[in-house]
């Protein structure tokens, strides 16, 4: 299976504000120390402007590359990581088998304000090493840990969050001679065909349902 899902730091969380006030804040202490070096005679003038054009170009730069940089994945397989900022790649990658805990953490401020929050996942190994999948400063968190806890579901061959919501939908979509869950339709069926079938989770095909191709 492919990605189910695909996601970055949200630019409204706290951990990029906090990058945006770190990054601004370098940048006016070493803009002041540049107007005193040029009050002083140190420098010249013009070579304090370019400095510090450059110093704003990294201050607003950065954190975009830190964002592009860091990937967070939920495949058909697994969960995985990416990190590269800013040389230093991250990369780490649980299998649903070996994912033992998905655990949501959000603040006040996260949960009222900013509608974002982190998403821990762990494995034996992480409990020895310390080293958790963290999807930090994402949008919708309950959303992501579901999305990874139905994959876990389906690693294990059971029911997930969104069969259940799909069965039921399609359910409340069929006529009561279609009821309980059909199998087939049409003339040799003696029942008229049935309505068009909701979207199906990812992942997911008619078989899966025990239903004929669309």
């Amino acid at each position: 299976m492919g990605t189910l899902w695909k996601g970055h730091p949200a630019w409204h969380s706290p951990i990029m504000a906090r990058f945006f006030i770190a990054s601004l804040f370098s940048c006016g202490v070493i803009g002041i120390a540049l107007y005193f070096a040029v009050d002083q005679d140190l420098i010249p003038g013009g070579y304090a402007v370019l400095g510090f054009l450059c110093l704003l170009g990294f201050a607003f730069g950065s954190p975009l590359l830190y964002r592009n940089k860091t990937l967070y994945l939920i495949t058909g397989r697994g969960v995985r990581f990416e990190a590269g900022f800013p040389v230093k790649t991250d990369k780490r990658e649980f299998s649903y088998h070996k994912i033992q805990a998905v655990d949501v953490h959000q603040t006040l401020a996260e949960k009222l304000l900013f509608r974002t929050g982190t998403v821990t996942i762990s494995s034996a190994a992480s409990d020895l090493n310390n080293d958790d999948i963290v999807f930090a400063g994402v949008s919708d968190p309950d959303r992501v840990a579901r999305l990874i806890r139905d994959g876990e579901d389906r690693a294990h061959g059971q029911p997930s969050h969104d069969d259940y919501a799909y069965a039921s939908r399609f359910q409340d979509q069929q006529p009561a001679a279609h009821r309980p869950f059909p199998g087939s339709y049409g003339e040799s069926s003696g029942y008229p065909a049935a309505p068009p079938r909701p979207p199906m989770p990812p992942g997911r095909s008619p078989s899966d349902y025990g239903l004929p191709p669309r």
